[in-house]
C-alpha cells in the first residue's frame, strides 16, 4: 500500500512539474501581475515548501483565495494590501494566469 502512495505521489509531483507554466513577468499594464509576482510567484511558481502552483491555484474559486489571502495562510503575505488588491490578484490566479 505504501508503494501505491509513493508512486501517485511521485506522478503528482513530476506531473505538476510537467504542467508548470513559465515564470510570470511583471506588467506595468496589469497590476494584477505585478502583485502576483512580488508576493506569490516565488513560491507559487517553483513549487516551494510544497505551496500549489499556479496550475493548481487555477482550480481554486476566487473566494478561497481572498479568505486564504485573508485570514489564512496566505494572510501573512497579503498583509498591508488593500481589499481590492486582494481581489485582483485573486481574480488574476483563477482567471488570466490561465489565458
Amino acid at each position: 500500500m505504501k508503494l501505491v502512495f509513493s508512486i501517485l505521489a511521485g506522478v503528482v509531483v513530476l506531473g505538476g512539474a510537467a504542467l508548470a507554466q513559465p515564470p510570470l513577468e511583471p506588467s506595468p499594464a496589469d497590476p494584477a501581475t505585478s502583485l502576483f509576482t512580488t508576493r506569490c510567484a516565488a513560491c507559487h511558481n517553483d513549487f516551494v515548501n510544497n505551496a500549489p502552483t499556479l496550475f493548481t491555484l487555477q482550480a481554486y474559486k476566487p473566494e478561497v483565495i481572498v479568505t486564504a489571502l485573508k485570514t489564512g495562510k496566505m494572510a501573512r503575505m497579503a498583509m498591508g494590501l488593500s481589499d481590492e488588491e486582494i481581489a485582483s490578484i485573486a481574480k488574476f490566479i483563477t482567471t488570466k494566469a490561465g489565458a
